[in-house]
């Protein structure tokens, strides 16, 4: 069954109107004053007015920036914002006063809200009217008569409070739409009950989509958002040189799917590792050589006695038939310590805070191999133990491995690993480099 999802626009509203109307609902929000400078022409833009309001979700807020302008403040007057809070974890909010929960689906595709939810249609046989200006809502076989199962265009208030999260400062020039999963007549009262009802129907209902139709569509967890701490702080410009080294293809490869999986972080901290992983047999060996070169060389080595040849055949055979030598973290350290001088490491450790990170909660809920610049152990030792500790939490499938919880994907351990990605995705560059050699054309 097919329902139309738009309303006519008809109220008009100012920012302070609606600042007013947020306060007088219980939320915290004010409006701010900000000019913005034009990177091209490097001059102030004239002075715009933002209205900050801050958005239950479970027991923290979620701030969001509406723009004073005019068509937006417009579709903002005819809705109900403030009777909705997100849900944790998902782009998703819920309302116990409107009784609904709405959750953002994502295909994995690219392609306009409008022409995915035809797609769905055409799969499903359902006929659907052919006028552009329609954008409508298809209704799912519920398990309760009276708990209503839809999935179509975002509602405004989904579109509102899922899409203007911290954004910049002039906003989107139109109100994104996509498509969501709607669940109304719940009667859900609290945070939680709203977190479980989402997960319940909506894995149901869309695992059963894609069983029948063969095309996946699933809930969209909880982006993060301007995180990512950029090192590159200088205003000069950008001066780019003839190349003179050429890389590896395989861990380059590696390296850039890492780079592209941004949504993914465990595709992402494993795309970089293999990349690492790849020179494990080159700086290993090196280890190795010289740890049979100072053998041979100490003046107590006796060819012709049994115990020091066994000594050398030991370090030898230590890869267990490998091409590298060690085990996996002692490969990582001796690669780490072969490419980066503790220096780099610390330097990046202290911008922008990353320090406190890596000493804080969060940081030891994901490995308690925490990293501490004043440490009598070499940081490079520090940071291979962490790398290699989440590593085995991402890779190792058994239910508990050495007592330690998988890292799984969707989880909150796993938003939390953007400051740990920085750091393997700084040193999977310094590996890069160091396996460099000159460009031959």
């Amino acid at each position: 069954m097919l329902v139309n999802n738009f309303e006519e626009v008809r109220n008009i509203a100012t920012l302070d109107d609606l600042n007013e109307r947020y306060l007088s609902a219980g939320l915290k929000s004010d409006i701010s004053t900000f000019e913005e400078l034009s990177e091209s022409v490097n001059s102030a833009i004239p002075r715009r007015r933002v209205l900050k309001v801050k958005i239950p979700m479970a027991r923290e807020e979620k701030e969001i920036h509406i723009v004073d302008k005019e068509m937006l403040l417009s579709v903002l007057a005819d809705s109900q914002l403030e009777k909705c809070k997100f849900i944790k974890g998902y782009e998703a909010i819920w309302s116990d006063s409107l009784n609904f929960i709405e959750c953002e689906l994502d295909a994995g595709v690219r392609m306009p809200s409008r022409v995915l939810i035809r797609r769905i249609t055409r799969m499903l046989g359902i006929g659907m009217e052919t006028e552009d200006n329609d954008v409508l809502r298809i209704v799912l076989p519920s398990p309760k008569e009276d708990v209503n199962i839809s999935l179509g265009m975002a509602s405004v208030e989904h579109s509102v409070l899922c899409t203007m999260q911290g954004r910049g400062s002039i906003g989107p020039p139109s109100l994104p739409r996509g498509v969501t999963l709607r669940i109304e007549g719940l009667n859900v009262k609290t945070h939680d009950n709203a977190h479980k009802m989402l997960q319940k129907i909506g894995q149901a209902v869309l695992f059963q989509l894609d069983l029948i139709t063969d095309f996946s569509i699933y809930i969209v967890f909880e982006r993060q958002r301007d995180r990512r701490i950029r090192t590159r702080v200088t205003d000069s410009p950008i001066e780019l040189t003839p190349p003179n080294f050429e890389y590896d293809s395989e861990p380059m490869s590696l390296y850039w799917y890492g780079r592209k999986a941004v949504e993914m972080p465990l595709l992402r901290f494993l795309a970089f590792y293999q990349a690492l992983e790849f020179y494990f047999p080159i700086y290993s060996q090196r280890e190795a050589q010289n740890l049979i070169r100072n053998a041979i060389k100490d003046p107590r080595f006796n060819v012709n006695r049994d115990t020091d040849i066994a000594g050398i055949l030991s370090v030898i055979t230590m890869s267990g038939g490998n091409k590298a030598f060690g085990d996996e973290s002692t490969q990582l350290r001796a690669e780490i310590l072969a490419c980066l001088n503790a220096s780099e490491l610390k330097d990046f450790f202290t911008l922008n805070g990353r320090e406190e990170y890596f000493k804080s909660k969060v940081a030891k809920s994901l490995s308690e191999k925490i990293i501490v610049l004043t440490a009598n152990e070499d940081i490079r030792i520090q940071v291979a133990d962490r790398i290699y500790d989440i590593r085995c939490r991402v890779v190792h499938t058994k239910a508990s491995w050495e007592g330690k919880s998988l890292l799984l994907p969707f989880s909150t351990e796993e938003r939390n690993l953007q400051n740990d990605l920085e750091l393997l995705e700084f040193v999977t560059r310094k590996v890069l480099i160091a396996g460099s050699r000159p460009l031959q054309l």
